[in-house]
């Protein structure tokens, strides 16, 4: 099994590493030359993730065909503002390839999730949303995190819980693409109004009350839109929540 990351950023090495436990090749892409230079020298990005080396069998590269020609797995990991100029880039390479999205938020020019985004642009059906309480240096030193992974598709939902899970990564899978990114989106409006609290001064009983009030609120935009309002009780939902708030 052979994957690639779209994204040389945080995330995307985080995630590399969890991947490199489980499949025979990795290859990292990204269109800023600076990055995958130093990355191929000195096997580190010490802008996004100092300190973490990584192993001397991932590949670096700007090119995107290299990258994606004979991979099984493709990992979008950039900001959602560029997955659409990054579909558009990929679109001739990704058939039949199984696709991970890894970009929390929405498009501000069409509030669209990143996957309306994907499956716009590639028209593919192998095509998951992973997202959950997980920092970028947790991904690197191996701690034990888990995953929501989002897919209607049987066979990505096994490839690529087959890829990632292991014995410090624990992933649950839904269908609900809606009520993972969703909560992956508005977990950071209720992070920053749980900063403010912390900023007045407030209890931590008043900031419990708060949270608590804002997972109902969430839960409940979730079933409006069409979503599984259980999905607020997955890791992206309370735990990314939780996680982020505090």
């Amino acid at each position: 099994m052979n994957v690639t990351i779209l994204g040389a950023g945080a995330y995307g090495l985080g995630l590399a590493l969890r991947f490199n436990k489980n499949t025979k090749k990795i290859i990292i892409w990204s269109k800023v030359e600076e990055e995958i230079k130093e990355l191929g020298k000195t096997k580190e990005n010490k802008n996004a993730l100092p300190g973490v080396k990584m192993p001397s069998n991932i590949v670096f590269t700007t090119n995107t065909k290299k990258a994606i020609e004979g991979s099984n797995i493709v990992v979008i990991a950039v900001a959602t503002k560029y997955v659409s100029s990054v579909c558009d880039e990929i679109k001739p390479f990704v058939k039949n390839k199984h696709i991970v999205i890894a970009s929390k938020g929405i498009e501000q020019d069409t509030n669209s999730f990143a996957s309306i985004i994907v499956k716009n642009k590639l028209k593919t059906k192998k095509l998951c949303t992973i997202s959950g309480p997980s920092f970028a240096k947790d991904m690197a030193s191996d701690a034990l995190i888990g995953l929501s992974l989002a897919t209607t598709n049987k066979k990505t939902k096994e490839v690529v819980t087959n890829a990632l899970a292991s014995d410090t990564l624990k992933i649950r899978t839904t269908n609900d693409f809606i009520g993972v990114e969703l909560c992956g989106t508005l977990k950071n409006i209720i992070a920053l109004a749980a900063g403010m609290l912390d900023g007045m001064g407030m209890s931590e009983s008043t900031k419990a009350m708060f949270l608590t009030e804002s997972l109902n609120d969430v839960r409940l935009l979730i079933k409006k839109l069409g979503g599984n309002e259980k999905t607020i009780l997955s890791f992206a939902g309370f735990g990314d929540i939780l996680f982020t708030s505090f």
